[in-house]
């Protein structure tokens, strides 16, 4: 018997879109389990509120671990439950990532929630405008099509893949 009741499937509610709107923006999956991934000085807010949040909805115990020596902040959680059902519903790498279709349902709580998630994490603000990058047109498109069915004055551009000044190769974002 598992130590763990399973985890069958991914609830939502304004605290768990939350979480997957973070997980979009900073997360990943490794072999069992979901992480997230922050600057160092993020560990007392994000990484702190996504321990609480995985602790109280999911029941999953989840660790921090913040290197100053990297400037980086990882929270992890070792769930093979949660890491299959975040692949499946969000997908996997940078490139795969998405908001799945479904979301386009959710109460509109849960769909700001998801994209408050997605904007603290890679987010940033200038004259009052909020901006993000991704490389996958499939999560461009998911946070495109929730801020408008909010009612959210938003826009959508491209940047070519190209190589920089440095000589490293920039995908198309």
């Amino acid at each position: 018997k598992p130590r763990n009741d399973r985890i069958t499937e991914l609830h939502v509610n304004p605290r768990t879109a939350w979480l997957y709107g973070l997980w979009l923006a900073d997360g990943s999956l490794y072999r069992d389990g979901v992480k997230w991934s922050f600057g160092a000085h993020e560990d007392e807010s994000l990484a702190e509120k996504v321990v609480g949040v995985v602790g109280e909805e999911f029941g999953r115990h989840s660790t921090k671990f913040v290197r100053p020596d990297k400037n980086i902040c990882e929270v992890t959680c070792s769930s093979t439950d949660l890491a299959a059902l975040f692949n499946h519903w969000f997908g996997r790498g940078c490139e795969n990532k998405r908001v799945p279709a479904h979301a386009l349902y959710w109460t509109v709580e849960c769909q700001a929630a998801l994209v408050q998630g997605y904007f603290d994490g890679d987010g940033h603000t200038h004259d009052g405008v909020t901006s993000a990058a991704s490389i996958s047109e499939a999560l461009t498109y998911g946070i495109f099509a929730l801020c408008i069915q909010r009612g959210k004055v938003c826009s959508s551009s491209s940047i070519p893949e190209q190589t920089a000044r440095d000589g490293v190769g920039r995908k198309k974002t």
